[in-house]
């Protein structure tokens, strides 16, 4: 049988939750791993929350019932977003930029303040704390990451890609709505 589990957080705590087609969802374990998660992503057996000025946690989530927080890494801002892609975690830390974890240990950074970053094809997108969109060139994780180039849109509020089409959400203030772009 096919169990699936949600990743949930309510600012403070990791819960992960039974999926099924039943309407009651039970509770399966929950970590009290950082006091705020901001952002939170899962690869494999391992939850990686961006925990604020807590930095990055990594919980083992193999299983549910006995979470237990593997490693942190204080990344010296305040940690928003997270995103992975195999053992590398890139973390959106606010003032202090980009920051590229392997296994518990910072190997690379990028100086851009950031609100949120996503990964895709050895490029990571963030949402810079101005509102624009900047894409860094991280193919090589323990390299210096290289500017590829900018999106200027100081109202981006959302950041979402897929493969190289970047989607965020921008606050239109002639009409107080949000509208979509759409960049490749």
């Amino acid at each position: 049988a096919t169990v699936s589990v949600l990743y949930w957080t309510n600012m403070a705590l990791l819960s992960l939750i039974y999926v099924a087609a039943a309407a009651e969802l039970p509770l399966l374990g929950r970590t009290d791993a950082v006091d705020m998660v901001k952002g939170l992503k899962v690869v494999g057996d391992t939850a990686f929350t961006a925990a604020g000025a807590s930095g990055l946690v990594a919980v083992n989530v193999k299983n549910p019932g006995e979470a237990k927080e593997l490693w942190r890494v204080e990344t010296g801002g305040k940690a928003n977003s997270v995103d992975a892609v195999g053992d590398t975690v890139y973390v959106a830390d606010g003032k202090t930029g980009l920051k590229v974890v392997r296994n518990g240990s910072v190997v690379g950074e990028f100086p851009e303040p950031c609100l949120e970053v996503q990964v895709s094809g050895g490029v990571a997108y963030l949402r810079s704390t101005g509102g624009d969109i900047v894409a860094i060139d991280v193919s090589n994780p323990t390299a210096a990451p290289e500017l590829l180039g900018s999106y200027n849109e100081s109202s981006a509020e959302v950041l979402f890609v897929v493969g190289t089409t970047v989607y965020i959400t921008v606050y239109n203030s002639s009409n107080a709505s949000r509208d979509l772009n759409i960049i490749d």
